[in-house]
């Protein structure tokens, strides 16, 4: 398997050839670590954090900052510009203070930040892991710079799962899955925040991109959802908006998720990063490959 058929991941594999390379990674990596690994995991994954991790206190106040910076834009956001457009557009009192700023707030920060994320994979000429994922592992070291472009993607994005928390429980239209959403924004800045620390930030960087886009058709449909019924008439343009939203929000995770998130990210994640690391073991390989 070492003489890869594709030393840079430029084909991209079949599903298939996905498995059987990932059980391959897997089982590398089992044979690398001492075998009491699995048994003495919650130590191990600790010792590994503090060996490999890298995050700074000037790190954590940008994030908390950043985090109060977003709370502040989103309250103002909202009693300025979004309720009054709300009753302008003459919404239901619940879609108008509640339902249609939240998710209106969400697609536009969703759009922004996917917007960037497409900027630093596709367009800025300073990558090629998206075109070829097996070559994130060729430089991967501990405590390696990260870009400055690349950095103040994660701090934006930690920064705002910081705010979903609070917002989940103080600000958020409180549902039926909303301690789903809030486990969902804890696990999310977890994976987010190690990914940075432990420098896997190259991943992490596709991983943003493949799943954002499918945060913006999801809430600019539901968006149209809340602008379709106003003013005590339908408005059937909403209607076929909203409707256009669920089609783009289908195929996008098709393209994003089940294409190339599996095919891309799982194939590099769970078979580039044993063939090709330089560390001669690697850690958190089942942290991140399973969670």
């Amino acid at each position: 398997m070492e003489g890869s058929r594709d030393p840079y991941g430029e084909n991209m594999p079949s599903y298939f050839q996905l498995l059987t390379d990932v059980k391959w990674g897997a089982e590398q990596n089992l044979r690398e670590w001492a075998p009491n690994t699995l048994s003495s995991w919650p130590s191990e994954f600790i010792h590994s954090l503090v060996k490999y991790g890298h995050l700074t206190w000037i790190d954590i106040c940008l994030i908390v900052a950043l985090a109060v910076l977003w709370t502040i834009l989103r309250y103002t956001a909202t009693r300025l510009c979004l309720i009054p457009l709300g009753q302008w557009l003459q919404l239901t009192p619940h879609n108008m203070n509640v339902k249609f700023p939240e998710s209106t707030w969400k697609c536009f920060f969703y759009s922004m930040t996917w917007s960037y994320e497409c900027y630093v994979v596709l367009w800025s000429g300073h990558t090629d892991f998206f075109q070829k994922p097996l070559t994130i592992w060729t430089d991967w070291m501990p405590s390696v710079p990260v870009p400055a472009e690349i950095y103040w993607l994660y701090m934006i994005q930690l920064s705002f799962y910081v705010h979903c928390i609070y917002a989940c429980l103080y600000m958020d239209h409180w549902r039926k899955d909303t301690l789903v959403m809030l486990f969902h924004h804890l696990l999310t800045l977890a994976l987010v925040g190690v990914s940075y620390a432990t420098r896997f930030h190259k991943i992490g960087v596709l991983v943003l991109f493949c799943h954002d886009i499918n945060d913006i058709c999801l809430e600019f449909t539901k968006s149209n959802v809340y602008l379709k019924d106003r003013g005590h008439k339908y408005h059937a343009l909403n209607d076929h908006m909203a409707t256009a939203g669920f089609f783009s929000f289908a195929v996008t995770w098709f393209v994003f998720r089940l294409y190339w998130y599996p095919l891309k990210v799982l194939h590099t994640t769970g078979y580039g990063s044993m063939l090709y690391s330089p560390q001669p073991k690697m850690p958190f390989y089942f942290f991140f490959n399973v969670v």
